[in-house]
Protein backbone atom coordinates (compact mmCIF):
# COMPACT_ATOMS: atom_id res chain seq x y z
CA UNK A 1 0.00 0.00 0.00
CA UNK A 2 2.92 2.45 -0.79
CA UNK A 3 3.36 5.10 -3.17
CA UNK A 4 6.27 5.18 -4.99
CA UNK A 5 6.97 8.74 -4.23
CA UNK A 6 5.11 9.16 -0.78
CA UNK A 7 5.03 12.55 0.71
CA UNK A 8 4.98 13.27 4.93
CA UNK A 9 2.20 15.71 4.10
CA UNK A 10 -0.08 13.47 2.68
CA UNK A 11 -2.48 12.33 6.02
CA UNK A 12 -2.73 16.11 6.95
CA UNK A 13 -3.63 17.44 3.43
CA UNK A 14 -6.33 14.21 3.10
CA UNK A 15 -7.90 14.92 6.56
CA UNK A 16 -7.61 18.96 5.51
CA UNK A 17 -9.19 18.58 2.89
CA UNK A 18 -11.64 15.99 4.09
CA UNK A 19 -12.94 18.06 6.66
CA UNK A 20 -13.51 21.18 4.23
CA UNK A 21 -15.57 18.84 2.21
CA UNK A 22 -17.70 17.67 5.31
CA UNK A 23 -17.08 14.01 4.72
CA UNK A 24 -16.77 11.51 7.58
CA UNK A 25 -13.75 9.11 6.95
CA UNK A 26 -16.17 6.81 6.65
CA UNK A 27 -17.83 8.95 3.84
CA UNK A 28 -14.10 9.71 2.40
CA UNK A 29 -13.42 6.31 2.19
CA UNK A 30 -16.76 3.86 0.82
CA UNK A 31 -17.35 2.15 -0.94
CA UNK A 32 -13.49 0.91 -1.92
CA UNK A 33 -12.43 1.12 1.52
CA UNK A 34 -13.22 1.36 4.84
CA UNK A 35 -13.29 4.34 7.27
CA UNK A 36 -10.15 2.73 9.47
CA UNK A 37 -7.71 3.13 5.80
CA UNK A 38 -8.18 7.08 6.35
CA UNK A 39 -7.46 7.48 9.83
CA UNK A 40 -4.49 5.38 9.20
CA UNK A 41 -3.54 7.68 6.45
CA UNK A 42 -4.34 10.73 8.35
CA UNK A 43 -2.12 9.60 11.19
CA UNK A 44 0.63 8.91 9.17
CA UNK A 45 0.49 5.05 9.86
CA UNK A 46 -0.07 4.18 6.19
CA UNK A 47 1.01 5.59 2.92
CA UNK A 48 -1.52 4.87 0.31
CA UNK A 49 -1.07 3.79 -2.98
CA UNK A 50 -1.38 5.58 -6.42
CA UNK A 51 -4.96 3.71 -7.17
CA UNK A 52 -6.02 5.09 -3.99
CA UNK A 53 -4.37 8.82 -3.96
CA UNK A 54 -6.46 8.84 -7.14
CA UNK A 55 -10.05 7.72 -5.52
CA UNK A 56 -9.51 9.77 -3.13
CA UNK A 57 -8.81 12.92 -5.09
CA UNK A 58 -11.91 12.10 -7.09
CA UNK A 59 -13.92 12.09 -3.87
CA UNK A 60 -12.57 15.06 -2.65
CA UNK A 61 -12.85 17.13 -6.42
CA UNK A 62 -8.76 17.86 -6.46
CA UNK A 63 -5.63 16.27 -8.54
CA UNK A 64 -3.64 14.15 -7.25
CA UNK A 65 -0.73 16.31 -7.33
CA UNK A 66 -2.45 19.12 -5.28
CA UNK A 67 -3.84 15.77 -2.57
CA UNK A 68 0.14 15.50 -2.35
CA UNK A 69 1.42 18.81 -2.26
CA UNK A 70 4.57 18.34 -4.47
CA UNK A 71 4.98 22.15 -5.10
CA UNK A 72 7.89 23.99 -2.83
CA UNK A 73 5.55 25.84 0.09
CA UNK A 74 7.23 29.05 -1.18
CA UNK A 75 5.48 28.71 -4.51
CA UNK A 76 2.64 27.45 -3.23
CA UNK A 77 2.07 30.67 -1.29
CA UNK A 78 2.87 32.90 -3.61
CA UNK A 79 0.99 31.09 -6.47
CA UNK A 80 -2.43 30.94 -3.51
CA UNK A 81 -1.80 34.99 -3.23
CA UNK A 82 -1.72 35.78 -6.96
CA UNK A 83 -5.09 33.70 -7.22
CA UNK A 84 -6.59 35.20 -4.35
CA UNK A 85 -5.99 38.67 -6.01
CA UNK A 86 -7.28 38.17 -8.95
CA UNK A 87 -10.58 37.04 -7.50
CA UNK A 88 -10.53 40.17 -5.01
CA UNK A 89 -9.92 42.31 -8.02
CA UNK A 90 -12.71 40.41 -10.30
CA UNK A 91 -15.37 40.63 -7.25
CA UNK A 92 -14.64 44.25 -6.92
CA UNK A 93 -15.26 45.42 -10.44
CA UNK A 94 -11.35 46.45 -10.91
CA UNK A 95 -11.21 44.55 -14.33
CA UNK A 96 -7.62 46.14 -15.37
CA UNK A 97 -5.98 45.02 -11.74
CA UNK A 98 -7.73 41.42 -12.70
CA UNK A 99 -6.38 40.63 -16.03
CA UNK A 100 -3.10 41.62 -14.60
CA UNK A 101 -3.36 39.55 -11.58
CA UNK A 102 -4.90 36.76 -13.99
CA UNK A 103 -1.89 37.36 -16.11
CA UNK A 104 1.09 37.36 -13.55
CA UNK A 105 -0.69 34.43 -11.98
CA UNK A 106 -0.17 32.44 -15.56
CA UNK A 107 3.07 33.60 -15.50
CA UNK A 108 4.13 32.22 -12.21
CA UNK A 109 3.04 28.81 -12.81
CA UNK A 110 4.21 28.08 -15.92
CA UNK A 111 7.77 28.91 -14.68
CA UNK A 112 6.97 26.55 -11.80
CA UNK A 113 5.09 23.71 -14.04
CA UNK A 114 1.56 24.03 -12.34
CA UNK A 115 -0.67 23.21 -14.65
CA UNK A 116 -3.50 23.78 -12.39
CA UNK A 117 -2.89 27.18 -11.30
CA UNK A 118 -2.61 28.18 -15.01
CA UNK A 119 -5.65 26.86 -15.50
CA UNK A 120 -7.17 29.21 -12.75
CA UNK A 121 -5.76 31.90 -14.65
CA UNK A 122 -7.15 30.88 -17.68
CA UNK A 123 -10.71 30.56 -16.22
CA UNK A 124 -9.80 34.08 -14.59
CA UNK A 125 -8.98 35.89 -18.18
CA UNK A 126 -12.11 33.62 -19.66
CA UNK A 127 -14.62 35.59 -17.19
CA UNK A 128 -12.93 39.06 -17.91
CA UNK A 129 -13.10 38.74 -22.01
CA UNK A 130 -16.50 36.92 -21.29
CA UNK A 131 -18.06 39.89 -19.46
CA UNK A 132 -16.48 42.47 -22.05
CA UNK A 133 -18.28 40.76 -25.04
CA UNK A 134 -15.18 39.09 -26.34
CA UNK A 135 -17.19 35.66 -26.08
CA UNK A 136 -14.90 33.30 -29.21
CA UNK A 137 -11.71 34.68 -26.89
CA UNK A 138 -13.09 33.60 -23.54
CA UNK A 139 -14.30 29.84 -25.45
CA UNK A 140 -10.61 29.98 -26.39
CA UNK A 141 -9.42 30.53 -22.78
CA UNK A 142 -12.02 27.86 -21.00
CA UNK A 143 -11.05 24.88 -23.54
CA UNK A 144 -7.28 25.15 -22.81
CA UNK A 145 -8.19 25.53 -19.25
CA UNK A 146 -10.36 22.51 -19.14
CA UNK A 147 -7.27 20.66 -20.92
CA UNK A 148 -4.77 21.86 -18.31
CA UNK A 149 -6.90 21.70 -15.31
CA UNK A 150 -6.48 18.54 -12.96
CA UNK A 151 -8.85 18.99 -10.06
CA UNK A 152 -12.25 17.55 -10.55
CA UNK A 153 -13.97 20.58 -8.82
CA UNK A 154 -11.91 23.31 -11.39
CA UNK A 155 -12.55 21.03 -14.25
CA UNK A 156 -16.14 21.07 -13.36
CA UNK A 157 -15.70 24.87 -12.64
CA UNK A 158 -14.46 25.73 -16.25
CA UNK A 159 -17.58 23.27 -17.66
CA UNK A 160 -19.80 25.74 -15.76
CA UNK A 161 -18.44 28.72 -17.76
CA UNK A 162 -18.23 27.37 -20.70
CA UNK A 163 -22.21 26.23 -20.14
CA UNK A 164 -23.05 30.45 -19.59
CA UNK A 165 -20.68 31.48 -22.23
CA UNK A 166 -22.55 29.25 -25.25
CA UNK A 167 -25.64 30.23 -23.76
CA UNK A 168 -24.47 33.98 -24.36
CA UNK A 169 -23.06 33.23 -27.65
CA UNK A 170 -26.57 31.79 -28.61
CA UNK A 171 -26.02 27.84 -28.67
CA UNK A 172 -28.37 27.10 -25.82
CA UNK A 173 -28.81 23.78 -26.57
CA UNK A 174 -25.24 23.07 -26.13
CA UNK A 175 -25.09 25.15 -23.08
CA UNK A 176 -27.76 23.16 -21.46
CA UNK A 177 -26.04 19.45 -22.43
CA UNK A 178 -22.99 21.08 -20.95
CA UNK A 179 -24.78 22.32 -17.72
CA UNK A 180 -26.59 19.29 -16.98
CA UNK A 181 -23.27 17.06 -17.24
CA UNK A 182 -21.79 19.41 -14.62
CA UNK A 183 -24.94 18.85 -12.70
CA UNK A 184 -24.23 15.37 -12.58
CA UNK A 185 -20.51 15.47 -11.73
CA UNK A 186 -20.87 17.54 -9.04
CA UNK A 187 -23.27 15.35 -7.10
CA UNK A 188 -21.89 12.32 -7.97
CA UNK A 189 -18.54 13.85 -6.30
CA UNK A 190 -20.13 15.33 -3.60
CA UNK A 191 -19.64 18.58 -4.42
CA UNK A 192 -22.87 20.57 -3.47
CA UNK A 193 -21.63 24.03 -4.57
CA UNK A 194 -20.95 23.02 -7.86
CA UNK A 195 -24.33 21.24 -8.14
CA UNK A 196 -26.40 24.69 -6.81
CA UNK A 197 -24.12 26.78 -9.39
CA UNK A 198 -24.65 24.39 -11.77
CA UNK A 199 -28.61 24.32 -11.51
CA UNK A 200 -28.36 28.00 -11.82
CA UNK A 201 -27.04 28.47 -15.05
CA UNK A 202 -29.08 25.51 -16.30
CA UNK A 203 -32.18 27.02 -15.32
CA UNK A 204 -30.90 30.39 -17.24
CA UNK A 205 -30.23 28.83 -19.99
CA UNK A 206 -33.43 26.95 -19.65
CA UNK A 207 -35.67 30.20 -19.38
CA UNK A 208 -33.84 32.12 -22.11
CA UNK A 209 -35.37 29.05 -24.20
CA UNK A 210 -38.70 29.36 -22.66
CA UNK A 211 -38.35 26.70 -20.22
CA UNK A 212 -40.16 28.36 -17.46
CA UNK A 213 -41.24 24.75 -15.54
CA UNK A 214 -38.56 23.05 -16.40
CA UNK A 215 -35.59 25.75 -15.09
CA UNK A 216 -38.12 25.96 -11.55
CA UNK A 217 -38.03 21.86 -11.81
CA UNK A 218 -34.24 22.07 -11.51
CA UNK A 219 -33.89 24.14 -9.14
CA UNK A 220 -36.37 22.54 -6.71
CA UNK A 221 -33.95 19.36 -7.61
CA UNK A 222 -30.76 21.28 -5.82
CA UNK A 223 -32.74 22.30 -2.43
CA UNK A 224 -31.03 19.79 -0.28
CA UNK A 225 -27.93 20.87 -1.46
CA UNK A 226 -28.36 23.98 -0.99
CA UNK A 227 -29.46 23.63 2.36
CA UNK A 228 -25.78 21.43 2.93
CA UNK A 229 -23.63 24.39 1.78
CA UNK A 230 -22.49 28.09 2.83
CA UNK A 231 -21.04 29.67 0.10
CA UNK A 232 -22.68 33.31 -0.20
CA UNK A 233 -22.28 33.04 -4.10
CA UNK A 234 -23.51 29.82 -4.49
CA UNK A 235 -27.02 30.68 -2.58
CA UNK A 236 -27.25 34.23 -4.28
CA UNK A 237 -27.10 32.54 -7.64
CA UNK A 238 -29.74 30.56 -6.63
CA UNK A 239 -31.62 32.95 -5.04
CA UNK A 240 -30.83 35.08 -8.22
CA UNK A 241 -32.69 32.10 -10.65
CA UNK A 242 -35.72 31.64 -8.56
CA UNK A 243 -36.43 34.96 -8.29
CA UNK A 244 -36.39 35.18 -12.42
CA UNK A 245 -37.98 31.75 -12.73
CA UNK A 246 -40.98 32.68 -10.37
CA UNK A 247 -41.33 36.36 -12.27
CA UNK A 248 -41.63 34.21 -15.73
CA UNK A 249 -44.62 32.17 -13.93
CA UNK A 250 -46.02 35.49 -13.15
CA UNK A 251 -45.22 35.61 -9.16
CA UNK A 252 -43.72 38.77 -9.09
CA UNK A 253 -43.60 39.71 -5.15
CA UNK A 254 -42.02 36.40 -4.63
CA UNK A 255 -39.32 37.23 -7.45
CA UNK A 256 -38.48 40.47 -5.36
CA UNK A 257 -37.96 38.82 -2.28
CA UNK A 258 -35.78 36.15 -3.94
CA UNK A 259 -33.75 39.02 -5.94
CA UNK A 260 -33.58 41.08 -2.57
CA UNK A 261 -32.27 37.90 -0.77
CA UNK A 262 -29.57 37.30 -3.18
CA UNK A 263 -28.45 41.13 -3.12
CA UNK A 264 -27.73 40.63 0.86
CA UNK A 265 -25.33 37.86 -0.14
CA UNK A 266 -23.87 39.66 -2.75
CA UNK A 267 -23.23 42.63 -0.87
CA UNK A 268 -21.43 40.52 2.50
CA UNK A 269 -19.12 39.18 -1.04
CA UNK A 270 -18.78 42.81 -1.79
CA UNK A 271 -19.59 41.74 -5.88
CA UNK A 272 -20.01 45.07 -7.38
CA UNK A 273 -20.78 43.30 -10.73
CA UNK A 274 -22.90 41.10 -9.47
CA UNK A 275 -24.84 43.35 -7.38
CA UNK A 276 -25.39 45.61 -10.62
CA UNK A 277 -26.51 42.62 -12.47
CA UNK A 278 -28.74 41.92 -9.86
CA UNK A 279 -30.02 45.64 -9.79
CA UNK A 280 -30.94 44.92 -13.52
CA UNK A 281 -32.86 41.58 -12.57
CA UNK A 282 -35.11 43.89 -9.93
CA UNK A 283 -35.34 46.29 -12.56
CA UNK A 284 -36.64 44.10 -14.79
CA UNK A 285 -39.29 42.89 -12.37
CA UNK A 286 -40.69 45.97 -11.12
CA UNK A 287 -40.91 46.30 -14.92
CA UNK A 288 -43.46 43.56 -14.84
CA UNK A 289 -45.35 44.71 -11.90
CA UNK A 290 -45.95 48.69 -13.89
CA UNK A 291 -43.73 50.05 -11.70
CA UNK A 292 -41.58 51.88 -14.70
CA UNK A 293 -39.95 55.05 -13.24
CA UNK A 294 -38.47 52.78 -10.54
CA UNK A 295 -37.08 50.20 -12.89
CA UNK A 296 -35.38 52.93 -15.01
CA UNK A 297 -33.94 54.38 -12.54
CA UNK A 298 -32.44 51.17 -11.35
CA UNK A 299 -31.10 50.31 -14.85
CA UNK A 300 -29.64 53.72 -15.12
CA UNK A 301 -27.54 52.94 -12.19
CA UNK A 302 -26.61 49.46 -12.84
CA UNK A 303 -25.26 50.62 -16.41
CA UNK A 304 -23.06 53.14 -14.63
CA UNK A 305 -21.88 51.06 -12.52
CA UNK A 306 -20.63 48.16 -15.06
CA UNK A 307 -19.63 50.71 -17.47
CA UNK A 308 -16.82 52.20 -14.49
CA UNK A 309 -16.39 48.18 -13.78
CA UNK A 310 -15.01 47.53 -17.70
CA UNK A 311 -18.50 44.96 -18.04
CA UNK A 312 -19.02 46.25 -21.24
CA UNK A 313 -21.09 43.34 -22.22
CA UNK A 314 -22.82 43.28 -19.43
CA UNK A 315 -23.87 46.77 -19.62
CA UNK A 316 -24.47 47.09 -23.19
CA UNK A 317 -27.69 43.96 -22.49
CA UNK A 318 -28.96 46.33 -19.56
CA UNK A 319 -29.51 49.16 -22.44
CA UNK A 320 -31.87 47.32 -24.26
CA UNK A 321 -33.96 46.88 -20.68
CA UNK A 322 -33.52 50.50 -20.13
CA UNK A 323 -34.83 51.44 -23.16
CA UNK A 324 -37.63 48.96 -22.70
CA UNK A 325 -38.42 50.76 -19.58
CA UNK A 326 -38.34 54.49 -21.69
CA UNK A 327 -40.92 52.92 -24.14
CA UNK A 328 -43.15 51.99 -21.39
CA UNK A 329 -43.05 55.04 -19.49
CA UNK A 330 -44.23 56.98 -23.16
CA UNK A 331 -40.75 58.56 -23.81
CA UNK A 332 -40.24 57.02 -27.42
CA UNK A 333 -37.57 58.92 -28.35
CA UNK A 334 -35.62 58.62 -25.49
CA UNK A 335 -36.32 54.75 -26.24
CA UNK A 336 -35.42 55.02 -29.39
CA UNK A 337 -31.78 56.67 -28.71
CA UNK A 338 -30.90 54.23 -26.21
CA UNK A 339 -32.15 51.45 -28.14
CA UNK A 340 -29.66 52.64 -31.30
CA UNK A 341 -26.65 53.22 -29.22
CA UNK A 342 -26.98 49.67 -26.98
CA UNK A 343 -27.98 47.95 -30.84
CA UNK A 344 -24.02 49.78 -32.35
CA UNK A 345 -22.62 48.36 -29.29
CA UNK A 346 -23.95 44.80 -29.68
CA UNK A 347 -22.91 43.97 -32.76
CA UNK A 348 -19.72 44.65 -32.07
CA UNK A 349 -20.30 41.87 -29.52
CA UNK A 350 -20.94 38.37 -29.36
CA UNK A 351 -24.68 38.04 -28.51
CA UNK A 352 -26.82 37.37 -30.95
CA UNK A 353 -29.92 36.40 -28.70
CA UNK A 354 -29.41 39.91 -26.85
CA UNK A 355 -29.81 41.69 -29.76
CA UNK A 356 -32.05 40.07 -31.33
CA UNK A 357 -33.73 41.68 -28.42
CA UNK A 358 -32.82 44.96 -28.84
CA UNK A 359 -33.94 45.06 -32.42
CA UNK A 360 -37.48 44.29 -30.95
CA UNK A 361 -37.35 47.03 -28.62
CA UNK A 362 -36.01 49.68 -30.96
CA UNK A 363 -38.99 48.51 -33.61
CA UNK A 364 -41.18 48.73 -31.02
CA UNK A 365 -40.15 52.27 -30.28
CA UNK A 366 -40.43 52.85 -34.14
CA UNK A 367 -43.68 52.40 -34.72
CA UNK A 368 -45.02 52.35 -38.02
CA UNK A 369 -41.13 53.73 -39.65
CA UNK A 370 -40.17 51.20 -42.50
CA UNK A 371 -37.30 50.30 -40.23
CA UNK A 372 -39.53 48.21 -37.72
CA UNK A 373 -40.65 45.58 -40.30
CA UNK A 374 -36.85 44.66 -41.06
CA UNK A 375 -35.63 45.04 -37.31
CA UNK A 376 -38.47 42.61 -36.35
CA UNK A 377 -37.68 40.35 -39.01
CA UNK A 378 -34.31 40.01 -38.87
CA UNK A 379 -34.83 39.51 -34.82
CA UNK A 380 -37.35 36.36 -35.74
CA UNK A 381 -34.48 34.66 -38.05
CA UNK A 382 -31.87 34.81 -35.27
CA UNK A 383 -34.01 33.45 -32.36
CA UNK A 384 -35.27 30.72 -34.90
CA UNK A 385 -31.66 30.13 -35.61
CA UNK A 386 -30.42 29.66 -32.30
CA UNK A 387 -33.60 27.96 -30.45
CA UNK A 388 -35.08 30.92 -28.53
CA UNK A 389 -38.37 30.01 -28.44
CA UNK A 390 -39.62 32.69 -25.96
CA UNK A 391 -37.54 35.52 -27.65
CA UNK A 392 -39.17 34.69 -31.01
CA UNK A 393 -42.76 34.22 -29.95
CA UNK A 394 -41.98 38.02 -28.22
CA UNK A 395 -40.52 39.08 -31.69
CA UNK A 396 -42.97 37.53 -34.35
CA UNK A 397 -45.78 39.26 -31.59
CA UNK A 398 -44.30 42.76 -32.34
CA UNK A 399 -44.23 41.78 -35.92
CA UNK A 400 -48.02 40.96 -35.93
CA UNK A 401 -48.74 44.07 -34.28
CA UNK A 402 -46.52 46.57 -36.97
CA UNK A 403 -48.40 44.38 -39.91
CA UNK A 404 -51.78 45.37 -38.26
CA UNK A 405 -50.44 49.02 -38.00
CA UNK A 406 -49.64 48.92 -41.44
CA UNK A 407 -53.21 47.37 -42.39
CA UNK A 408 -51.67 43.94 -43.24
CA UNK A 409 -53.67 41.60 -41.79
CA UNK A 410 -53.21 38.90 -43.21
CA UNK A 411 -49.31 39.16 -42.48
CA UNK A 412 -50.43 39.91 -39.44
CA UNK A 413 -52.61 36.41 -38.75
CA UNK A 414 -49.78 34.57 -39.96
CA UNK A 415 -47.55 36.06 -37.59
CA UNK A 416 -49.72 35.39 -34.13
CA UNK A 417 -49.92 32.03 -35.34
CA UNK A 418 -46.66 31.29 -36.01
CA UNK A 419 -46.25 32.99 -32.34
CA UNK A 420 -48.87 31.20 -30.72
CA UNK A 421 -46.46 27.53 -30.33
CA UNK A 422 -44.20 29.05 -28.49
CA UNK A 423 -46.41 31.19 -25.85
CA UNK A 424 -48.53 27.99 -24.74
CA UNK A 425 -45.96 26.92 -22.40
CA UNK A 426 -45.87 30.03 -20.54
CA UNK A 427 -49.66 30.67 -20.83
CA UNK A 428 -50.19 27.08 -19.37
CA UNK A 429 -47.61 28.06 -16.36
Amino acid sequence: MSTSNPTPDVGKRLRELRLRRGLSQRELAEPRYDGSFVSQIEAGRRSPSRDALSFFAERLAVSVDELMAPLPPSLRVELEIALADARAAFDAGDMASARDANERLFEIASGGASHEFQAEALHGLGELDERAGRITEALGRYRRAEELAESTELRIRVKLALGRAYRTGGDIAYSIDLLQNALNESLECVWYVGAVRAASLMAMSLTERGDHRRAAEVLESVGGAAAMIDDPRALAALHWMRGRTTAALGHSEDALKHLAAARVLYERQQATVEIARLDSARAFTLMELDRHEEAAALYETAIAKLDAAGASGESARLQTEHARANLMLGRREDAIRIAEACLERLRTLEDPIEEATCEVVLALALGEDPRAETLLRAAVATCEAHGASEQRARALQALGEYYVMTGRQEEALDAFRRALPDMMPRAGA
